[in-house]
């Protein structure tokens, strides 16, 4: 049990690890998405449509972000319960 539970804390910390870097991405497609607008705004039209691109980039980070964030929870309440709460 105690090593079931050292490795789920393992776990949980590498989905942090995990979760942090898809956070520093998803700010980073937000101030590029920032930048676009600003830009837009000062009229310098940007090439192509980074705008749409940018946005399907956020939509997959958040989309990854949701899952690792429900894998940790999961990891979470089977620490609590001491087995899978299931």
């Amino acid at each position: 049990v105690a090593g079931k539970k050292a490795g789920q804390m393992v776990d949980v910390a590498k989905l942090n690890v995990q979760l942090f870097d898809l956070n520093g991405d998803y700010n980073d497609i937000m101030r590029q998405l920032g930048q676009v607008m600003y830009d837009t705004h000062k009229g310098q039209a940007p090439e192509g449509d980074p705008v749409t691109q940018l946005l399907a980039k956020a939509d997959e980070l958040t989309e990854k972000i949701t899952e690792v964030k429900a894998r940790i929870s999961d990891l979470r309440q089977a620490q609590a319960c001491g087995a899978p709460c299931g």
